[in-house]
């Protein structure tokens, strides 16, 4: 046998021959013997996977194993002689048998090395290696082993043959006979412990097998090298690699340096594979086709803003060239650190980003419920992990705890701590224990207010008994855990983990697997639990990626784990400041930098830099980040960068470039726009020029290509009540994006119950609670609890609530009151819809009936729409809105019913002709010698009919205006009455003043000031125009419909 190693600059042009050697190899096989083929890494599995699919239809009989798999299940064979059966390959995991052989992984090599370096025998070798054990902590000490195994396993692949010349009592050679001999006397089997890689030939197979296929392998290091020399003794061994040994006749030097590198790698593998006795041949495949279309260099600015850039840059490919996304792959320097940004960057351009990096995938939950016991057991329960523990699925799920109970949870250990009967000071430093012995005392918390009444945080003893349970679960197993040491330790640790705490899901399997595989390495007996977490944290998380996945969105990996396949290819960051320099890394083995197998970060750049290049890509954007977001420092592309850039030339490749991004999204000066923020960047430049030379509004500028016009889609009834409360409001929100509640125009902030109407507040909410549903749930005091449970208002305010409620029988007077508007009033929904030809009503027994019409037609338009929350009078007839009296909020609703009377007198439909609406109050007082006794009333502020009215008309009006948007200010919220029979005589003067101050009427949303501010708006004489001819014809019918109506008395003062 022998080994053939088949080269080219690209998986493109070693793609043919190798789908050739697949389908000749596949004649010889039985349909059910599979062919391996190991790959450098997923991106490239999926690549062949997607070409051979294109070519075949299927993929069938094909094995995609990592390449220590392949080596490792050979060998397995060949020492046990256990052959392939007819479905097997010699490269398939054999049948498992009992054996004392391990073999050795660097996972086993960071355990055995924390378990010597925390060995007390070996303080020696600590103090040898310049660490002081008294200032290395558990965490310190894993990270110093995970450090000191990854570089030992560097030298183990590249140099093993250096580890037999060590400097006699050198660190290295201390480090490395301490290390040695205790791995062989765990009885490690490896060659990269020194020993000749060797395998004996395989007794002969009962039929046809396949060789090793190993497609687009980087460069392999020397001990991967002799392995596979062994393997051709017996197997062939077919090799395709990307490789650019050609480049060392390129004139630039850079370019020879790379072929040079290539060109040892192939001297390498020569001489092994002699001393191995194999032959080994090579075969230069020649590119059918061009290198990439277009290269681009690209300035960015900063991460966060590099991400939108590349992100728009990626929206508009798909726009214009019949891209899919999975055709575009991103290469990220430090994919865990940088995937965030681009992850939110697409998303906001409704892009899909896949990223196969564990420390971007979710949280195992069994490894984070394992990271709370161990946080428990060294530094105590507190409220953080408290939390943490009942809201991790498992928990959720092993003890049906819901987000509600979560939430009731929470607040009642607050309130266990705070609120109690001996507290007369301010709060303690909390303590479980404490909180743990109040709520022990009964199944129900009290606290003793000043009406000597208890108040019940759970309205059910199962309540107080879950958060009792689950707590002493917590607690118990911490407690254990805590007690444990040593070799004692991963038992209980396997033991917990199959407790109830841990659920009966499969998931916690994988964790109990690596628990048995940690137990029997080395020094294992050693670990703290911290480290065991630690440890588990790191193998567990994101383990599903190690597998192939579907493709799915716009990749994002390593620049070593891309295939640089695709159609678009982006490599970020190739920034001086971002890559690593080789230089500035100290090795224990110096001569480990001159390894012919061995890449430097700058030559690990430039051969992915080079692939990409000769990927076969129609695009490809190598970008940098010139300058720190946060600091303002400058940055530089790599050197690497710099010199592949004035290189590319000789290999008959130009380069263009992109800079003078907009450092924000929203800097007009950039000359590049952003194609995700039009808008923003139209008003920026309004707001960088100044105020002199502007000719146009800002509102002209953004309605500028918004021609005014009928719209395809008609208005509804709700959007023509947001447009006559204020037009610029609705017309903007349409054409650009206003914050719902700007924080910096917020003038009030939640105050205590103060006040008989804030007292009483939740006397209204309690009825229009009941209103809705159509019934009583609960009593006046549980809804109160409920509320205080839920943390909606402060809790001196329900305090005051409650004491409100003890006295007088309010209790009883407010449920009797309730009870009767339940029985009076009946809910009705009002719905308009296209769809519907003949009106009809469809009735709920038990608490609502809805109104279904056709849509009405106001010229060519077809106005839709609903109106919920209405209710009948059953005695009067009379249909209504019920608002709270406190809120004084009453022009809104009284526009929303004349619009809802405008719609029903064009419907025409005996249905609702009939019914006559109104605008009615929940009052609440009380008399002056019994101030505590409250008193209620539904009280009828006004009626709404339109007589004599030419409602057709004045909706086509009110269209007419929505279409030709115009920009001016009027906001009904503003004006400051709440009588709306007054607009229709308000003088112009005035009408300007409301809009320009304050008053007890007028209470602007945030987001009203705030538009009003930034795009400098006013009232004008527009506004009054406005309100004289689309408000005052309402208002007017409003004052003699209501004409003669008492007027409720004003109270003297003394």
């Amino acid at each position: 046998m022998s080994i053939e190693y088949i080269h080219g600059k690209s998986l493109r042009a070693l793609y043919a021959p190798f789908s050739q050697q697949l389908h000749t190899d596949r004649r010889h096989l039985l349909p059910q013997t599979p062919q391996t083929i190991v790959v450098g890494n997923l991106d490239t599995e999926t690549y062949l996977q997607r070409n051979l699919i294109q070519d075949d239809g299927v993929v069938m009989g094909v094995n995609f194993p990592f390449l220590e798999s392949a080596i490792e299940n050979f060998s397995l064979r060949c020492r046990h002689a256990l052959p392939p059966n007819a479905n097997e390959s010699w490269f398939t995991a054999p049948p498992a048998k009992p054996t004392t052989e391990r073999n050795l992984t660097l996972f086993d090599l960071e355990i055995v090395l924390l378990g010597i370096l925390q060995d007390r025998a070996h303080d020696n070798l600590l103090n040898t290696l310049g660490y002081d054990r008294l200032q290395l902590t558990q965490a310190r000490m894993l990270a110093l082993a995970q450090k000191l195994a990854g570089e030992w396993y560097d030298y183990l692949l590249h140099i093993p043959e250096a580890l037999s010349s060590l400097k006699a009592k050198s660190p290295a050679d201390v480090l490395w006979k301490t290390l040695k001999d205790t791995l062989l006397k765990a009885g490690y089997t490896s060659a990269l412990l020194g020993g000749q890689f060797s395998i004996e030939p395989p007794p002969a197979a009962g039929n046809a097998q396949a060789g090793l296929i190993l497609f687009g392998m980087p460069i392999l290091s020397a001990h991967h090298l002799r392995a596979l020399c062994s393997i051709a003794r017996s197997v062939q061994v077919t090799i395709y690699a990307t490789d650019f040994a050609e480049l060392q006749a390129s004139p630039d030097t850079f370019m020879q340096a790379i072929g040079e590198k290539f060109a040892g790698y192939r001297s390498l593998l020569s001489h092994t594979a002699k001393f191995s006795g194999v032959e080994v041949s090579f075969r230069h495949i020649e590119e059918s086709e061009n290198l990439a279309a277009r290269v681009e260099v690209a300035a960015l600015p900063g991460l966060w803003r590099a991400a939108e850039i590349i992100g728009d840059i990626c929206h508009e490919k798909l726009m214009g060239s019949g891209l899919r996304q999975t055709d575009i792959s991103i290469a990220l320097h430090n994919v865990d650190a940088q995937f965030s940004a681009f992850e939110r960057a697409f998303a906001m351009r409704r892009l899909t980003a896949t990223c196969r990096s564990a420390k971007t995938t979710a949280p195992e939950a069994n490894v984070e419920l394992l990271k709370i016991l161990a946080v428990g057991a060294e530094s105590g329960i507190d409220r953080e992990i408290l939390l943490r523990y009942w809201q991790n699925p498992i928990t959720m799920q092993a003890l049906r705890v819901s987000d509600e109970d979560v939430l009731h949870f929470k607040l009642a250990l607050e309130r266990a701590q705070g609120f109690r009967s001996d507290h007369k000071s301010a709060f303690e430093a909390y303590s479980l224990t404490n909180a743990l012995s109040r709520f022990a005392r009964a199944l129900f918390f009290q606290d003793r207010l000043g009406s000597q009444k208890t108040l019940r945080l759970f309205d059910s003893a199962e309540h107080t008994e879950l958060l009792l349970k689950s707590i002493l679960l917590l607690e118990e197993s911490v407690n254990r855990l805590k007690r444990e040491t040593g070799e004692r330790l991963l038992p209980r640790l396997r033991e917990t983990l199959r407790s109830p705490l841990f659920g009966t899901g499969n998931e916690k399997q994988r964790v109990l697997q690596l628990f048995e595989r940690i137990e029997n390495i080395p020094g294992s007996q050693s670990l703290s639990l911290g480290q065991i977490v630690a440890i588990t944290e790191n193998q567990i998380q994101g383990l599903d990626l190690r597998v192939s996945q579907p493709a799915d969105g716009i990749a994002f990996a390593q620049p070593g784990a891309t295939a640089y396949g695709r159609r678009v290819q982006v490599l970020f960051d190739l920034s001086d400041k971002i890559t690593t320099r080789d230089d500035d890394r100290l090795y224990m083995l110096p001569e480990f930098r001159k390894a012919p197998t061995r890449l430097s970060s700058d030559e690990q750049l430039a051969i992915a830099m080079l692939q990409a290049v000769y990927g076969g890509s129609e695009h490809v954007i190598l970008a940098y980040s010139n300058v720190d977001a946060k600091t303002g420092a400058e940055f530089y592309p790599a050197q690497v960068l710099a010199r592949f850039e004035s290189a590319l030339p000789t290999q008959g490749l130009a380069v263009s470039y992109l800079k003078d991004f907009a450092p924000t999204m929203l800097d007009g000066r950039a000359q590049r726009t952003v194609i995700a923020a039009d808008d923003d960047v139209l008003t920026i430049n309004y707001l960088n020029t100044p105020s002199q030379k502007r000719n146009k509004k800002l509102t002209d500028i953004l309605l500028q290509d918004f021609p005014a016009g009928d719209s395809d889609t008609p208005p509804t009834l709700r959007e023509l009540h947001a447009f006559l409360m204020n037009p610029a409001l609705h017309i903007l929100s349409q054409r650009v994006t206003l914050p719902e509640e700007p924080a910096e125009f917020k003038y009030s902030e939640p105050a205590l119950a103060t006040g008989k109407s804030k007292q009483a507040a939740f006397c209204e909410d309690y009825l229009k609670d009941a209103l809705k549903t159509g019934k009583i749930s609960r009593s006046p005091v549980e809804f109160v609890g409920r509320r205080q449970k839920s943390g909606e208002l402060p809790a001196g305010g329900f305090d005051q609530a409650m004491r409100l409620l003890d006295k007088s029988d309010n209790v009883r007077r407010l449920e009797a009151f309730t009870a009767d508007t339940i029985a009076k009033y009946r809910r009705i929904d009002i719905v308009f819809k296209a769809e519907i030809k003949k009106a009809f009503v469809r009735k709920d027994a038990e608490r609502i009936d809805r109104y279904y019409l056709p849509a009405v037609d106001i010229g060519a338009a077809r106005i839709t729409g609903e109106c919920h929350d209405l209710y009948l009078d059953t005695e009067s007839g009379l249909l209504v809105r019920i608002e709270s009296a406190t809120s004084k909020r009453r022009l809104s609703p009284i526009l929303e019913l004349h619009l809802l009377r405008c719609m029903l007198d064009c419907a025409q439909n005996a249905l609702t002709d009939t019914l006559s609406l109104g605008f009615s109050e929940i009052a609440i007082h009380s008399k002056a010698k019994e101030p505590e006794t409250l008193d209620f009333q539904m009280k009828e502020i006004c009626k709404v009919a339109l007589p004599d009215f030419d409602s057709m008309a004045y909706l086509r009006d009110v269209v007419a205006a929505l279409a030709a948007r115009e920009v001016f200010w009027f906001d009904v919220a503003s004006l400051g009455t709440s009588v709306f029979a007054t607009l229709a005589t308000v003088e112009e003067k005035k009408l300007v003043d409301w809009h320009e101050s304050d008053s007890e009427f007028a209470q602007r949303p945030a987001r009203s000031v705030f538009l009003k501010r930034f795009f400098d708006l006013a009232a004008d004489r527009r506004s009054f125009d406005f309100c004289r001819q689309y408000i005052g014809p309402l208002a007017a019918a409003n004052a003699i419909v209501n004409a003669g109506k008492p007027k409720a008395a004003k109270r003297s003062k003394k």
